[in-house]
């Protein structure tokens, strides 16, 4: 699905929904005077040059009582540990090995990326997967019992205390 078809979907059951490149937002301010309930970065921050700066401005558009909620790919997954004994690091379209992700993050920075912020994590899940062209695969059910090797995806959100 396209990013104009995922719009159009989220328009579907979201009061608002913003399109455009979030790094030239955040650096030029956009938004500001805005105070929203919730603000997402699904699945983009691996993709930016400053994702703290990005977040932080993100932060400042929450609105009291409102959540920042983030998704992340996991480094530390098992399939970054078998690449790296195999001394490669296999470029792919999709996934951990996004031939477009310029940041890599573990569970640890999840707390990084919020620092100044004035939000801290209140949930965080972990979307366990090992064999991910075949999720159905009964391998995937070790997952879980592995912590990060097991953990594909980080899904965290973020409230001010």
């Amino acid at each position: 699905m396209t990013r104009p078809e995922l719009a159009a979907r989220a328009r579907e059951v979201l009061d608002e929904v913003v399109e455009g490149d979030v790094e030239a937002m955040a650096r030029d301010g956009a938004l500001a005077g805005r105070a929203w309930d919730c603000v997402v970065f699904a699945d983009v921050l691996e993709h930016l040059r400053d994702p703290w700066t990005v977040v932080a401005w993100g932060a400042g558009l929450v609105a009291p009582g409102g959540s920042i909620v983030l998704s992340v790919p996991n480094v530390r997954h098992v399939k970054t540990l078998r690449a790296l004994l195999q001394r490669r690091w296999p470029y792919e379209s999709v996934g951990i090995f996004d031939r477009t992700h310029l940041r890599f993050f573990a569970r640890r920075n999840l707390d990084d990326l919020l620092a100044g912020t004035g939000f801290e994590l209140v949930e965080v899940r972990r979307h366990h997967l090992l064999s991910v062209h075949r999720p159905q695969a009964a391998v995937n059910r070790l997952a879980p019992l592995l912590g990060d090797l097991g953990t594909l995806q980080f899904v965290a959100r973020a409230e001010r205390p």
